[in-house]
């Protein structure tokens, strides 16, 4: 694979538009066609970095020496862009990634690997920590803090950048250059997040901390008024009116993350909240809505509040009417 050193102009200039002074930071980035081109992950078009995510991603990426910080670990409320403002960076400078979403039930063989059986031979198969290691690739592993506790313990010495011991094989696989390792979690929250637990501190004391949040409210007025713009050809709305839209769909957000039980001791709290990402698609909903009455009660429905808790989803559509002027009852969904 041929590196080369590309500016941040060329290739996030979202981030430029936010601070020109970003112009100039050297971003390595891959030639086209490399042998892991499968793994490079998708470019999402519309994708809007903020200028802390991109700051932080690219210290981390460009800068850290992987000898002192081998990981980082992504930490934030759901939507605060964890997973892909990762695969993004590595999308947009054509660099592969390999990726795995942690469950309660993930087990040492999915990230280590286990002997399988093949045309009556038993064979090694390396798991995707193995095989990252092995390759010289980045891995992301989601929802970090759901896996069991004993499996993440289990990855300190990695996570000092130590060779993993295969006892099957006996095998000593130490880490190739190019090996980094990326963790997202949702903060732990007593009574939240279902079965999510901190880190043990021995293993939290082992990455680098980078804490996600929501994109100022000019960004995602942005984000959404550009998912809004088919409106436009569809209905001829005007700017005006897609920017105003945006920015109430921006502010019953606000308030529904400020109602969130993460945020809020209220005894109303909130069980859900509304992140960039469900905005945005509650515009695009909109955009397939237009010209129905209580259009933009029934994109919601069919983008966050149907499913949910009654009470909350009512309280939700009660602060879109406030803001749309768009009174909320039965069957309006």
């Amino acid at each position: 694979m041929q590196a080369f050193y590309q500016t941040a102009d060329v290739l996030f200039p979202e981030v430029v538009s936010q601070e020109p002074k970003a112009a100039a930071a050297q971003v390595v980035a891959f030639s086209d066609e490399h042998p892991w081109q499968n793994l490079v992950p998708k470019i999402e078009e519309g994708y809007f970095y903020s200028l802390a995510l991109f700051r932080e991603l690219h210290t981390f990426i460009e800068r850290a020496d992987p000898n002192v910080f081998l990981a980082a670990k992504l930490s934030g409320f759901p939507g605060t862009s964890k997973t892909s403002g990762v695969l993004q960076y590595f999308a947009r400078t054509n660099r592969p990634i390999l990726s795995l979403n942690g469950t309660p039930s993930t087990e040492a063989e999915q990230l280590i690997g286990k002997n399988t059986l093949r045309g009556g031979e038993i064979v090694w198969t390396d798991g995707v920590l193995a095989m990252a290691m092995r390759l010289g690739l980045p891995l992301l592993i989601n929802e970090w803090n759901v896996i069991p506790e004993e499996q993440r313990v289990g990855l300190n010495e990695v996570l000092d950048g130590r060779p993993l011991m295969i006892v099957d094989t006996g095998e000593v696989l130490p880490p190739q250059p190019g090996f980094r390792i990326f963790l997202t979690e949702n903060p732990y929250i007593p009574g939240m997040f279902g079965s999510r637990a901190p880190d043990d501190p021995s293993t939290n004391e082992r990455s680098y901390k980078i804490s996600c949040n929501y994109p100022p409210k000019e960004v995602e007025v942005e984000i959404v008024a550009s998912k809004l713009q088919p409106l436009v050809a569809s209905t001829g709305a005007d700017p005006s009116f897609i920017r105003e839209t945006a920015d109430k769909m921006v502010t019953v957000a606000e308030k529904v993350r400020a109602m969130y039980m993460g945020s809020s001791i209220d005894a109303k709290a909130l069980e859900i909240t509304m992140s960039t990402r469900t905005i945005s698609r509650w515009a695009c909903a909109f955009v397939m809505w237009a010209g129905h009455e209580k259009g933009i009660h029934k994109a919601l429905a069919r983008t966050l509040t149907e499913g949910v808790k009654s009470t909350a989803g009512r309280a939700i559509h009660e602060m879109v009417a406030s803001e749309f002027g768009e009174t909320f009852g039965e069957g309006d969904e």
